[in-house]
């Protein structure tokens, strides 16, 4: 093992199967191992299939094995040679791997197996799933489609399956046969979607019944490959039997299910190992919104991106100042009016070196702004970029500081990874998933009307972070649904119902300040019912209880170190103020367990419930509020902490890449800002402490929310909770809860929110948990509706735990 206390003795880059198999070897010899990627690795794209050796020299191998070995003698320079021709025992890792998760694998490196194509043809492949392995010698196959699913064609398979076998020495018979099902009239039809269909007996009947009268003399029934996702074994055995023939799986377009079953398989492995896999932008990435480095600064650049990924993927830690860890900022030129002199060092307030004061302003700390100058500013960038939060100008007259988050829909290739991750997209028909309605419509919105669909997407940014071309999938869909808003207003009551979630800041002053009776109001039946029919709130969605009085009046009765090592500001948000402040009073305490003494400087609401309901000018009304108080605070060198994993993100992600608020000031408040576990662990990387002592009672499962993820920080609370005493502590591996912030609790997306929720509800029974631990507060409220169990703050756990 390496250093004591939370880390990795291993980091992993890439999620394919190498990294993978890697991570898995290393956390099965008891390595603590992070597997992390930018997006989905490659197994999302291939059939799930294990290629050694096909062809050598123009023909084709029948048997890998002893070639690799000669290949490796022939060919010292050549990677089997260098890494050691005996490939067996890595097969087999993989073999038992996909077995123990019920995915049976069928060749080995006796003899290749031949597997067909989505276009027909026969390749060889050492391993392949068993559902795409068939003896086509003298077959008679019916290749089956299925009416509205495009990526598989089945006459093409008929026409080239017959020539593709002659060419290997193979005879056989295809011919064509496309079925209508009624269970699969569904308006957006993809391979997923089918899979997680064809675990329904419903689906598996209508199938069999439209196959029964076209099997006469056919020996092997060629079904596109979704048969099934993680029951995929049992969906084949079961079809087999009613037809009683063989059934083999052709690959289709992707993204791939076979591939994505095995993906899957080696996932739940590692994890089971006690790895951790982490999908999405890693910490101290560039994010949309700051500028690219020119050719003068690349060097320095690729150096911080450097330092920045080795430590927060789990190397030696993230760089320190003054013991806080914090990221890499982007380099910007001075600014100046076109046409203008550059400033010269020293001249007028500031010199050229120093911090760039805000914009339409004056520098912070001073008097009050300039009324309308930013929003001046504001609108300047939305004519330029032509529609709001499109982009922005610099004061360079040479460059036009463009809007990435935009032009990021460009770098799409339709490959369907964001679709396969999308955790909405396979319970409703109202959602045609984010391909659709991010990159793929965002190429046709200007000027155009924006479809009504896209507010059915729930933000979790799942899409985002699997992307592998770093189209910010989730941020169009979140400027979309604000265009839809203001196109195409809803209902009044609904508008009414959006504007009273946006405001939870407005909403926890009034209700804290009259607890009992508004707690009263929230628990009664009636109540919610009336609630339901007048706003479209529904009567079963998780909404929280108020709190009597406010965290800010309870923070003056905790106690803080007398010496304290440096001091940090608290950024509590809304949930915490006037919802649960037991989470900030146990953040505090941890804090100065820590030696770190606590300050609440002035703060509003983060914004995000005004971005989720679409109201962007009233989430940067809150951001240059935030903007104005914290900007001081963090070019005072005081990190700024928060504990709601939701307002973190906010600050550091959404306002630059959703809301489309620029300059090097917004990049200094996203720098700042630093989720509490965050913080803890790079203390304890550097030494600065020793890993949090203490023991930890009960089966704890530990959900890692969609906004944590969206920092590319890994799981920092998992980490410094699993290495309490007695901890029982596992991770969740499920991607979303379902709720999204305000999404879940409206009357028309509740149900598409409970079914979302539904794997963790399951991961929560299957673990036994006494207690679920979530960083984020709605996330929490949604898992306890679900499950029943209590749901915590991580923090709440670690200071009863170190006390």
């Amino acid at each position: 093992m390496g250093r004591n206390g939370p880390g990795y003795d291993v980091v992993v880059i890439g999620l394919g199967l190498a990294g993978l198999m890697a991570g898995l070897a290393a956390a099965g010899r008891g390595a603590r191992t992070l597997v992390v990627g930018r997006g989905h690795g490659t197994l999302r794209f291939r059939a799930g299939t294990i290629d050694v050796l096909g062809y050598r020299d123009g023909r084709l191998v029948a048997a890998p094995g002893p070639e690799v070995a000669a290949l490796a003698g022939a060919a010292p320079e050549h990677p089997y040679s260098r890494a050691g021709a005996d490939l067996a025992p890595s097969l087999d890792a993989v073999r038992g791997a996909a077995e123990a998760a019920s995915l049976p694998v069928d060749g080995s490196l006796a003899a290749n197996l031949l597997v067909a194509t989505a276009a027909g043809t026969l390749r060889p492949a050492c391993l392949a799933p068993a559902s795409l392995a068939a003896d086509w010698a003298e077959a008679s196959v019916l290749a089956v489609g299925l009416a509205g699913y495009r990526d598989f064609q089945a006459e093409l398979v008929a026409r080239v399956l017959p020539e593709a076998a002659a060419r290997h020495g193979l005879r056989l018979a295809c011919r064509a046969l496309t079925i209508d099902v009624p269970a699969l009239h569904r308006r957006h039809l993809d391979g997923l979607a089918l899979a997680r269909g064809f675990e329904a007996a419903g689906l598996r009947r209508e199938v069999v019944a439209a196959l029964r009268g076209h099997l006469d003399g056919v020996s092997l029934v060629a079904l596109p490959a979704v048969l099934g996702l993680g029951r995929a074994g049992e969906v084949r055995a079961g079809l087999v039997r009613e037809l009683g023939l063989p059934v083999v799986e052709l690959p289709s377009l992707p993204p791939s299910v076979p591939g994505i079953r095995l993906e899957m398989a080696l996932t739940a492995a590692l994890r089971r190992a006690g790895g951790v896999v982490q999908v999405g932008p890693g910490a101290g990435e560039r994010r949309p919104g700051q500028r690219r480095a020119g050719a003068d600064d690349r060097r320095r650049v690729r150096g911080d991106r450097g330092r920045a990924a080795g430590a927060g993927a789990g190397g030696g830690g993230p760089a320190v100042r003054d013991g806080v860890p914090e990221r890499g900022r982007p380099s910007r030129p001075p600014r100046r009016r076109p046409g203008g002199r550059a400033p010269a060092a020293g001249r007028g307030r500031r010199g050229a070196g120093a911090p760039e004061p805000l914009r339409g302003r004056r520098a912070a700390g001073g008097r009050r702004p300039r009324v309308g100058a930013v929003r001046r500013r504001h609108r300047l960038r939305d004519r330029l970029a032509g529609r709001p939060g499109g982009g922005g100008v610099t004061g360079d007259p040479i460059r036009l500081d463009l809007d990435e988050t935009a032009l990021s829909a460009d770098h799409c290739t339709k490959c369907n990874v964001c679709n396969s991750a999308c955790p909405v997209m396979p319970v409703t028909d109202l959602f045609p998933g984010p391909k659709y309605c991010g990159p793929q419509s965002q190429r046709f919105r200007p000027g155009d009307p924006v479809e009504r669909w896209v507010d059915y997407c729930s933000g979790c940014g799942a899409c985002s972070r699997a992307c592998p071309s770093g189209v910010q999938v989730a941020e169009l869909n979140a400027r979309a649904r604000a265009r839809a808003y203001r196109e195409r207003p809803l209902p009044a009551r609904l508008r009414l119902r959006n504007q009273l979630l946006s405001r939870s800041e407005l909403l926890g002053r009034l209700g804290s300040t009259v607890a009992p009776v508004a707690n009263l109001a929230l628990r009664l039946r009636p109540g919610r019912v009336v609630a339901e029919r007048l706003l479209g709130v529904h009567r079963d969605a998780p909404v929280p209880a108020f709190a009597q009085g406010s965290f800010r009046r309870r923070f003056r009765r905790l106690p803080q170190p007398e010496r304290p090592i440096r001091r940090v500001a608290y950024f509590h948000g809304c949930t915490t103020s006037y919802y649960e402040p037991w989470v900030g009073e146990a953040a505090v305490r941890v804090l100065a367990r820590a030696g770190l003494g606590v300050d609440l400087p002035p703060q509003r609401c983060c914004g995000l419930p005004f971005i989720s309901n679409g109201d962007f000018a009233g989430a940067r009304r809150l951001a240059e509020a935030n903007l104005r108080a914290l900007l001081p605070v963090a070019r005072a060198g005081t990190p700024i902490v928060a504990t709601s994993t939701s307002c973190s993100l906010t600050l550091k992600h959404e306002y630059r890449s959703v809301l489309g608020l620029r300059g090097p000031e917004w990049d200094e408040l996203a720098a700042s800002v630093h989720d509490l576990f965050e913080l803890l662990r790079g203390m304890v990387w550097e030494g600065e402490l020793e890993p949090p002592a203490g023991r930890l009672a009960g089966r704890i499962l530990y959900h890692g929310p969609c906004q944590l993820r969206g920092h590319g920080i890994g799981l920092p609370a998992f980490e410094l909770l699993s290495g309490l005493e007695g901890a029982d502590v596992a991770e969740s591996g499920v991607e979303c809860c379902g709720v999204a912030g305000t999404y879940g609790l409206k009357t028309e997306k509740y149900e598409i929110a409970r079914q979302v929720g539904e794997p963790l509800r399951a991961r929560v029974a299957e673990h036994g948990a006494d207690v679920v631990a979530c960083d984020s507060e709605t996330c929490r409220w949604q898992v306890q509706a679900l499950t029943g169990v209590r749901a915590r703050h991580p923090v709440e756990l670690l200071a009863e735990a170190w006390e």
